[in-house]
């Protein structure tokens, strides 16, 4: 029994459960959920259909549950307060959120997190990206056309593919990749304005660096706000 567990009556323990949602209140899956106490964790259990329920009922108090990615990322916590009368408790989860580990730290999406592509797809990816690192773009740009075919919703894919076709002056191809991948990859919003901007589309490039801003990513953060300063 986690240390964090009260040594009470069947009659006064608190069950926890709850519902997890992206921020279009849509139920999230391929995640977990743990139970914690004072920073020390106890049960994990699955998020099935965007649902979780602690099989340990605990001491009436306040919690927090972390939602983590499968690879065990904390992706999220919110706090909430157990007892015998507890309504089932709803974690939205914002669109993008800031990860951690020992090796990286970055945005990652809901979307992202939620899509699994097929091997052919990332074995794809992978190729394109040895393609680049030899300076081969065009080749690099082949295979990630081929990724597209394996996963038309590959993000990665559209992402990388868009950015390669925007380098390379072919603004109007880019543009719909860059569009597809943001969701996922809030700096493609950035890329989308910038082709948009060029075009004449004023209007549109800047909902994009407002949908941008929105996100919390703070890459280009201070220079959006800049351009946005600068325009009033």
């Amino acid at each position: 029994m986690p240390a964090f567990a009260a040594i009470l009556t069947a009659q006064q323990l608190a069950t926890v459960q709850g519902d997890v949602v992206d921020a279009g209140g849509n139920a999230v899956s391929n995640m977990t959920a743990s139970l914690c106490l004072n920073s020390i964790c106890g049960e994990q259990v699955q998020i099935h259909s965007g649902r979780f329920r602690f099989q340990i009922a605990v001491a009436p108090g306040h919690y927090t549950v972390q939602v983590h990615a499968t690879s065990g990322e904390t992706l999220h916590e919110q706090t909430l307060n157990a007892d015998l009368n507890q309504a089932p408790t709803r974690i939205v989860l914002p669109d993008t959120m800031f990860v951690a580990t020992r090796k990286t730290s970055g945005q990652i999406s809901i979307q992202r997190l939620q899509h699994h592509p097929p091997k052919a797809a990332t074995r794809e990816l992978e190729k394109a990206l040895a393609s680049f690192r030899k300076n081969e773009s065009q080749a690099g740009a082949e295979h990630l056309e081929k990724a597209l075919k394996a996963d038309p919703e590959f993000s990665d894919a559209h992402y990388l593919l868009g950015l390669t076709l925007e380098a390379n002056g072919f603004n109007e191809q880019a543009l719909p990749h860059l569009e597809n991948a943001a969701p996922a990859f809030p700096k493609a919003h950035v890329f989308a304005a910038k082709i948009l901007s060029r075009t004449g589309h004023e209007q549109e490039a800047h909902s994009h660096l407002r949908k941008y801003l929105r996100t919390g990513d703070p890459t280009y953060r201070d220079k959006v706000l800049n351009f946005f300063q600068a325009a009033k």
